[in-house]
């Protein structure tokens, strides 16, 4: 989360001070950050898809399955009804949208605590 937040500044200092030769801790921000995101949004698709596999089984006709394939069906619908597929950080919290919004209240408040930091040392190198 501390590299999150981080790079979040780089680029806000970055971008406010209009600098063109940091390219590589840019680049390296951009790259962290937009990659966080696509995570996160497969790891919320993987979710929808075990809402869209369960309405799919209730529905589709037992009577064409053979014994064994009726019984890796129901044990199907047992499993994805009673284990939810979701995907936890070291059994420390859920991964999902929440945390995507969580983490980015987080970050918005230290960056702005930084840049007020950042705007009151550069007002006294000044004077």
């Amino acid at each position: 989360m501390l590299v999150l937040i981080l790079d979040v500044y780089l680029v806000v200092v970055i971008y406010k001070s209009g600098e063109k030769q940091n390219y590589a801790l840019t680049i390296r921000a951009y790259a962290f950050i937009s990659t966080l995101m696509i995570y996160l949004i497969i790891v919320d698709g993987i979710n929808v898809v075990n809402g869209d596999i369960l309405p799919f089984l209730y529905k589709y006709p037992i009577n064409k399955l053979t014994p064994a394939e009726i019984v890796q069906v129901e044990a199907l619908i047992c499993t994805l009804t009673l284990h939810k597929p979701v995907f936890r950080a070291s059994d420390l919290f859920v991964v999902g949208t929440g945390l995507l919004a969580s983490v980015s209240g987080t970050i918005v408040t230290y960056v702005l605590v930084a840049l007020q930091f950042n705007a009151k040392f550069s007002q006294q190198n000044t004077c």
